[in-house]
């Protein structure tokens, strides 16, 4: 399985094949001087600077140049956005990141990020969002060693912390999604989060089957109670002496959703395992901010549960 580091400025390729991504608004590229480690990095693709000047000027405006024979890739992120889209352009670079294709016999991938300091957070997020963790495929799921060197003046050692966490969240929210309702149960689901819980000291409150009822979540219990596992309503919290603020984190955890009575169409229904996404995002988000010393109370409130088909979904 793949696993990210997040570092600040150009450092050393890793041992064995390397497979080198240059990525960087058009603007940022263009500006960017082919010495010192961008040239130590990438000598074996771009032999000197009149070389790189030449790239820059092929590259597209938006879009990933491959060079190479695939080894190394250019992608450039528009520097425009519309009036729907967020300036960092971040769904860009997804969509281009994503459509690399690393040959088998890669073992590490280098990615150089030149990136202005309000653009790293969401670059970085988008590509920790391309190497899943959940796969059924019978080719598996690559082994893969992947450094992100953020070249910004402003990036800190502690901002690299908390992108490392969050590619970690990230990847995980992602596992969670991916995995289908028969193997993510709502026992799973909630196991998941007690794990984190008991991993960062957090208060764990778990409400379970008939106590939802009892204890006037009637909400929750009427939609999972004809779940093959009963549904469950689980709070972590990460107390901070001090605190001024009480946050809440809350999020809808149907592992999948039949439309119970009402039920879904065909073409509805195969993407219903992503039901609970909300708690994932919210229970990876919990994680991610605790690792990083959140200074407030938090609270981290998933609703789980599977809304199911039968005589007693009513």
């Amino acid at each position: 399985m793949s696993r990210i580091i997040v570092r600040q400025g150009i450092q050393a390729v890793g041992e064995g094949l390397t497979s080198l991504v240059l990525v960087g608004k058009k603007s940022a590229l263009q500006v960017a001087k082919f010495e010192g480690k961008l040239q130590e990095v990438a000598q074996n693709f771009v032999s000197d600077s009149a070389q790189w000047s030449s790239l820059l000027s092929r590259a597209p405006a938006s879009g990933r140049l491959p060079l190479h024979f695939d080894l190394a890739n250019l992608i450039a992120i528009p520097d425009g956005a519309s009036r729907n889209n967020t300036a960092s352009n971040a769904h860009s670079l997804y969509r281009d990141f994503k459509s690399i294709n690393f040959s088998e016999d890669v073992k590490n991938v280098h990615i150089i990020l030149l990136s202005d300091y309000s653009d790293v957070l969401p670059h970085v997020a988008a590509i920790a969002r391309t190497f899943f963790k959940f796969s059924l495929k019978t080719s598996g799921l690559r082994d893969l060693q992947v450094n992100i060197d953020v070249v910004c003046e402003q990036i800190s050692s502690e901002d690299t912390k908390f992108l490392g966490d969050l590619c970690e969240s990230i990847r995980e929210t992602a596992r969670l999604i991916d995995t289908p309702a028969n193997i993510l149960t709502t026992d799973a689901l909630t196991e998941e989060a007690v794990n984190i819980g008991t991993a960062l000291g957090a208060k764990i409150t778990v409400i379970r089957g008939d106590e939802l009822l009892e204890k006037g979540f009637g909400g929750i219990y009427h939609v999972g109670k004809a779940g093959p596992t009963p549904p469950s309503f689980v709070v972590l919290t990460h107390e901070v002496e001090g605190s001024e603020e009480n946050i809440a984190l809350v999020g809808k955890g149907v592992v999948y959703d039949t439309g119970g009575m009402q039920i879904k169409t065909k073409t509805g229904m195969p993407n219903m395992k992503r039901d609970m996404g909300g708690a994932a995002g919210m229970l990876e988000t919990f994680a991610a901010l605790v690792k990083n010393n959140f200074r407030q109370t938090l609270h981290a409130c998933l609703c789980i549960v599977e809304n199911h088909v039968s005589p007693i979904a009513k």
